[in-house]
This record gives C-alpha cells, structure tokens and sequence, in this order.
C-alpha cells in the first residue's frame, strides 16, 4: 500500500492523538559521492525502504542532527539553510575534507516513514518523498568526547543548503505571473505548469512545510 492509505488506516477513526497507533518519523539522505550517509530522527538503526539509516537521537532523548524546518518556495526566494551532521565516520569524514566537489551541489532528500504499532525499526511502508535541497558548503569539525580512560574521537561536519529555486527570483526579464510562467513552459515543452497560479493570493502569506 501507498504511503498515504497506511497513514489513513493508521488513524483509523480516532479523535485523540494517544488512539492512535502509528509515528511518522524524518529520514535524511546526504548523497555524498561515494559516501552516502542516511540518518532518521530517532533512536537506533532504522531498515526502510532497502536501506539502514542511523538514529540521531540517543537514549536519553537528545537530537544531535540539526534539521531546520524548510519553508515553500512559491515566492521565487532560495532560502539557506544549515543542518548538522553529529557523527561521521572517519573515512567519510577524512574523505570529504580533503574533496569538497564529493559534497558540493549534490542532493540531500528528506523522506517520511511511518512505523506501525507492531513492526518496531522495520517499518513495511514505502518510503515517502518530503523535499530535497542542494549542498552549497560544508564545514568540519572534531573533538574528543568522554571522560579520560574512556574517550573518543567524534568527527561532525555542518552543511549549507538551498533550494534549487536559486537565482530563478533573478530571472532577466522574467515576470512571476500565471501567464508568463505558464508561457515558458510551454517553450520548454511543459503542459500544465501551474506553480504561478497562486502568487498573488499567496504573496503576503507566509507557509511553512516540515515533518513530525
């Protein structure tokens, strides 16, 4: 079944949030060239979609993945965004400080899972596609972690995102109005664009599109 019919059998008939018997829950995809790195918000390894994704959360509740909340883009803007990775392993790490291009405008893609009451870290659905952004900039970082005799070495990195709406805003002679939009697509062989159709209605609204 589809992402969308297991989360509606999920809820079922409920009316409160403690009836229900299903979480959804963030996966994040750095597709690094040659080293791809999958996190999910939550505790321990996670099997889905074909893929182990490792938990950003310890066991004491404490998130180390920093992951902004992404806003629409439907105002032609690119916004900057910066997530943090908590633990890179050594040669990932090493690799990509001494090659940025293995980083820079590569994809990172956020999907949504959802866990049934039953199926602990092995979750059935497929996964679903949230948004992707672009990685512009990335920056490391270590330190020793622990107490003495019982330490160790903790390798992070944080990225710098956009979306790929960057310079559209910047379009020469571009105007972002339903025609016109519609008028370019057509010249790039698109039927049905309808990304302008709200501009105006939307212009002084400001809308936020982020998971649980």
């Amino acid at each position: 079944m589809t992402f969308k019919v297991e989360l509606l059998e999920a809820l079922g008939t409920a009316t409160d949030s403690h009836d229900i018997r299903a979480a959804v829950r963030r996966c994040f995809f750095y597709d690094f060239d040659g080293y791809p790195v999958r996190l999910w918000h939550g505790v321990g390894p996670l099997q889905a979609g074909g893929y182990e994704w490792l938990g950003t959360i310890d066991a004491d509740g404490n998130d180390y993945h920093t992951a902004p909340n992404v806003q629409t883009v439907r105002d032609g803007t690119s916004p900057r965004y910066t997530f943090g990775l908590p633990y890179l392993d050594r040669t990932t790490w090493t690799a990509l400080k001494a090659d940025q291009d293995l980083a820079i405008d590569r994809a990172m893609t956020c999907y949504h899972t959802i866990i049934k009451k039953g199926e602990g870290l092995r979750p059935s659905t497929a996964l679903r596609f949230n948004y992707q952004l672009t990685m512009k900039l990335i920056e490391f970082s270590d330190s020793v972690q622990g107490t003495v005799g019982n330490s160790q070495k903790v390798y992070s990195a944080s990225v710098m995102m956009r979306t790929d709406e960057v310079g559209r805003s910047r379009r020469p002679l571009g105007t972002y109005t339903d025609t016109a939009q519609i008028e370019r697509a057509r010249l790039l062989g698109v039927t049905g664009d309808s990304f302008c159709s709200m501009v105006s209605s939307n212009s002084r609204r400001t809308l936020t599109i982020e998971g649980i």
